[in-house]
């Protein structure tokens, strides 16, 4: 017998890849961020989480298609596939401006670390953008003296 010494969070990784028929895309969002974070790279969880992908991504938040997408970048993940869903999505919640100023400046800093270039995507990232540009300077300058309104989501 072999015993690979593993830690906490590779058990952890463990336990969840058995338990794959039970994730959501919360589930699947935070485990991919979490294991990112890490730099743990375990084969056989980013090919569970790819094949989970296409059944989770058309209920996922943009707050979950974020994080996956900056933890597929942080562990240099270019599943093509996969991306491709992701951005499909991503696309559909930049048109209906449903990303916060942070997610979308780390969605576009995360598709740009992956090198993946797509025409709708871009266009519709930049037009999210040119939106909370657009907000930040009709806010003006009291924008940042007032307590209340740095509360607000530009």
């Amino acid at each position: 017998l072999e015993y690979e010494r593993t830690d906490s969070i590779h058990l952890l990784v463990s336990i969840i890849c058995q338990r794959k028929e039970e994730w959501t895309g919360q589930i699947l969002a935070l485990t991919c961020n979490a294991v990112a974070h890490f730099h743990i790279y375990r084969p056989r969880f980013w090919r569970q989480a790819s094949m989970s992908l296409m059944r989770l991504v058309w209920t996922m938040s943009p707050l979950e298609l974020f994080l996956v997408v900056s933890a597929m970048a942080r562990v240099d993940r270019r599943d093509e596939q996969s991306l491709r869903m992701l951005a499909k999505m991503c696309h559909r919640c930049a048109q209906r401006n449903l990303f916060n100023q942070e997610t979308l400046a780390t969605l576009l800093n995360a598709f740009a670390k992956l090198d993946y270039n797509h025409a709708k995507l871009s266009k519709s990232l930049e037009d999210a953008v040119l939106v909370k540009l657009d907000r930040a300077l009709e806010l003006g300058p009291k924008y940042r003296a007032s307590r209340y309104l740095q509360e607000l989501d530009v």
